[in-house]
Formats: structure tokens, C-alpha cells, sequence
């Protein structure tokens, strides 16, 4: 986040009965920050900009051998 490595974790897999890997709260200093995310097993990453102000959480699934984003309060899931 930002340039600064805030979570690396190896062998991260889904539990299929949630459909969720793994989740982490980082408290974040500014309103807008540059989000990046790697999946080296998988040669893959992404960089999207968040304003934290108006998207609080981040949904990132890996399919099809991209990184999908998601803002789940647009979504209707919060």
C-alpha cells in the first residue's frame, strides 16, 4: 500500500465453504491510497487507487488468471 509492504502470506488457499482466503484490517493514514497485490505462484498483480473515504473495504478474487476488485458497499453487501 502505498509502497510499503503492509501483508505477505505463502500457501494462502480458499475455504470453499465461505469462499474466502484470508482477510486483513490495516489502518490506513490518508483518504486515497495506491493499492498493489501480487500473486507470484500465479504471475500476476494489479494496482488500483482506493479512497478509503467511500470504499472502506476491498474484495479481490483471483479468476482466470487475473485479479478481480471489488468494492462490496457498491455491491449492496454491507
Amino acid at each position: 500500500m502505498d509502497d510499503e509492504e503492509v501483508y505477505r502470506a505463502d500457501g494462502v488457499t480458499t475455504r470453499t465453504q465461505v469462499s474466502l482466503a484470508d482477510s486483513l484490517k490495516v489502518d490506513v493514514p490518508t483518504r486515497r491510497v495506491r493499492l498493489h497485490v501480487e500473486v507470484p505462484s500465479q504471475g500476476v498483480g494489479k494496482t488500483v487507487e482506493v479512497d478509503v473515504s467511500e470504499q472502506p473495504f476491498v474484495g479481490l478474487s483471483l479468476r482466470d488468471g487475473d485479479i478481480e476488485v471489488r468494492f462490496p458497499e457498491q455491491l449492496g453487501h454491507l
